[in-house]
């Protein structure tokens, strides 16, 4: 399922609530656009800080070819409303501010 970022979100990747999360694959498993404005990244929830789901990069990408062959590999079950965003992303990321 899709998500928008939520006003008053975090600015830590590794937040259950990060303000950049492009959608969620399954309840572990997440892409988001880098703090950095560089790439996006496949997370993984790994466990819990202060109570709460902790997040970890797990694949770094900037090419959008690779990160949809990625969500098709991993993912059980295929969401239309991912395959969307994915469908909407440039294909190659652009990083900060690049033309591309």
């Amino acid at each position: 399922m899709s998500k928008m970022p939520l006003s008053g979100a975090s600015h830590r990747e590794s937040d259950d609530d990060y303000a950049k999360v492009l959608a969620t694959f399954d309840p572990n498993c997440r892409i988001i656009d880098g703090k950095c404005g560089l790439q996006w990244i496949i997370q993984r929830q790994d466990g819990q800080r202060a109570g709460r789901p902790r997040w970890t990069g797990w694949h770094y990408l900037r090419r959008r070819e690779r990160l949809t062959d990625l969500y098709w590999q991993f993912c059980d079950v295929v969401d239309p409303n991912v395959l969307a965003v994915l469908q909407q992303l440039p294909e190659i990321h652009p990083g900060r501010g690049g033309t591309k």
